[in-house]
C-alpha cells in the first residue's frame, strides 16, 4: 500500500471510530452483543481480579457482508462502589487479547467520562477497531471481541449496558455500512464469598498433602512464592497466614490434627 493511501485510511479509520456515522439495517436479520459473566479470580487476600467477555452474535453471510470495523460505546455502573474501589483495565493490549479482533490493524479503548479516570463509575467506556488486512468477522458464529478487566476490593455488582454518549452503537461492513445490533444490558455479580479454592491447597495442584506445607514454609520463612490466593495458606481459619498456619499444618499432618478449615474464597 503507497504512503499517501495508507495515511489516508489510518486517517479515515479514526474519523469512524470517533464520529457518529448515519446507521444501516442490520444485513441479515438481528445481531446481538452480550456479556458474558465469568466468577472472580481471586489474586490477592485483599482484592478480587475478574474478567468480563463482550460477546458478538451475528449470522452476517454473503458477500459485502464481513464485518469490518465496529464502535462500541459502553456505559458501566457499579453498586456498592465506595468499599468495592473499582478499577477497570484500559490497556488496549489486554483488552483485546486473544478476541476475534486481536490481529485488527487498529484498535482503541476511550474512557470518555470524569476525565478518564479508570476508578470513577458511571462511566463511559468506548471500543474501536478497524480491520485492513485481517480476517473480517463473518456469521453464523459468536465471537469474543474484547474483555472488560476489574480489580475489586469487595462484594459488588457490576452493570454493563450501551452507552449514552453523542457516539452511537455501530458495526460497519462492506456493503450495508454501519448498523447497530441488539445489546442485551448485563449485571455481572462479583462475590467475595465464592468458593474457589481449597484450603491448604498452597500450590494449586488440587490435593492435600506436604508438599503445601513446605510451599507455605518457603513462603513465610524463605520469601518464595504466596499461595494464589493467599487463603490456601490460612490453615487455621483466622483470616491471617502466618507461622501459627505451619504449627496448624504439622499438627494436621503429623498428629491427626483437625484439617485446614475454610476462610473467604478458599471454602472448597
Amino acid at each position: 500500500m503507497k504512503p499517501q493511501l495508507t495515511i489516508f485510511v489510518f486517517i479515515s479509520a479514526l474519523v469512524f471510530m470517533f464520529s457518529s456515522p448515519a446507521l444501516s439495517q442490520d444485513p441479515n436479520g438481528e445481531d446481538t452483543l452480550f456479556i458474558d459473566c465469568t466468577p472472580p479470580d481471586y489474586y490477592a487476600a485483599e482484592s478480587m481480579k475478574v474478567s468480563f467477555d463482550l460477546r458478538f452474535k451475528t449470522d452476517n453471510n454473503g458477500p459485502g457482508n464481513d464485518i469490518t470495523s465496529l464502535g462500541i460505546p459502553l456505559l458501566i455502573t457499579i453498586t456498592n462502589n465506595t468499599k468495592a474501589k473499582a478499577r477497570i483495565d484500559t490497556s488496549t493490549t489486554r483488552v483485546f487479547s486473544g478476541t476475534a479482533v486481536q490481529g485488527w490493524d487498529i484498535k482503541k479503548v476511550t474512557v470518555s467520562s470524569n476525565g478518564g479516570s479508570p476508578t470513577f463509575f458511571p462511566m463511559e467506556f468506548t471500543l474501536g477497531a478497524v480491520n485492513f488486512s485481517s480476517t473480517n468477522l463473518f456469521g453464523p458464529a459468536t465471537y469474543t471481541l474484547a474483555h472488560l478487566n476489574f480489580v475489586v476490593k469487595d462484594t459488588c455488582t457490576i452493570c454493563i449496558n450501551i452507552g449514552l454518549g453523542e457516539t452511537p452503537l455501530c458495526l460497519s461492513t462492506l456493503s450495508s455500512g454501519c448498523y447497530s445490533p441488539r445489546f442485551v444490558k448485563s449485571c455481572c455479580q462479583v462475590s467475595a464469598t465464592d468458593c474457589v479454592a481449597k484450603a491448604g491447597d498452597c500450590n494449586e495442584d488440587g490435593g492435600l498433602d506436604l508438599d503445601d506445607l513446605m510451599f507455605l514454609s518457603n513462603f513465610l520463612f524463605k520469601l518464595g512464592p504466596a499461595p494464589m490466593p493467599l487463603c490456601r495458606g490460612d490453615y487455621n481459619g483466622d483470616k491471617v497466614v502466618n507461622f501459627s498456619d505451619v504449627f496448624y499444618g504439622i499438627n494436621y499432618f503429623f498428629k491427626m490434627g483437625p484439617a485446614p478449615k475454610g476462610s473467604g474464597a478458599c471454602c472448597l
